[in-house]
């Protein structure tokens, strides 16, 4: 990540949130796992045993990689600071975008 901070650093652009997405990542692999594996028949009907089994593979083994912390995917939003001090929310935060996340929980 800090290569990617370096970057965007280099562009004049700031981090404003970043967040693991690991955890849900392996949730919804294993929903998908799981509903695989319930309409395994409908599958075979219009994929081959061998494209069947490498997905399996892949979901199951993708869903215990982010479960056990083996791989991990961070979600980063960036902006140009827009340069004026009393755009967004807080003095001088040059943005926007709101400095925390309520307003998706809502």
């Amino acid at each position: 990540m800090s290569h990617v901070l370096r970057v965007m650093s280099e562009a004049r652009s700031e981090m404003l949130d970043t967040e693991n997405l690991r955890p849900h990542y392996a949730r919804t692999l294993w929903a998908w796992s799981d509903a695989l594996e319930a309409s395994l028949r409908h599958a075979r009907e219009v994929a081959s045993e061998q494209v069947i089994r490498a997905y399996r593979l892949y979901l199951a083994g993708s869903a215990m990689a982010f479960e056990r912390g083996w791989i991990s995917l961070q979600q980063m939003l960036a902006a140009k600071p827009s340069g004026r001090l009393d755009d967004g929310p807080l003095r001088g935060a040059q943005s926007q975008y709101p400095f925390n996340r309520e307003y998706i929980y809502r």
